[in-house]
């Protein structure tokens, strides 16, 4: 997949914003909602793993024009699988 300069700051910016989010409910629900405050955990270590990885894609490219992002993070058990193109 090719991502500009531009697109990874975007979407850095956001994993930064909806780990915030996340962190809130967290905060909130800590002590009332087990399941949902470990699901939350996973998923706010998930997006932290894959924003350290697209920073570290961003920071150690050559060509900020465009950046080639192969298999940030593998496929969790949670995906959907994609479409087949037609």
């Amino acid at each position: 997949m090719n991502l500009s300069f531009k697109d990874i700051k975007l979407i850095l910016e956001a994993i930064d914003r909806l780990i915030d989010k996340y962190q809130e409910r967290l905060n909130e629900i800590e002590d009332i909602d087990e399941d949902e405050a470990s699901e939350l955990g996973n998923d706010t270590m998930f997006l932290e793993s894959l924003r350290r990885k697209l920073a570290n894609s961003l920071n150690n490219s050559t060509n900020v024009n465009t950046l080639v992002v192969n298999e940030l993070v593998q496929p969790s058990s949670h995906a959907m699988p994609e479409k087949p193109r037609s």
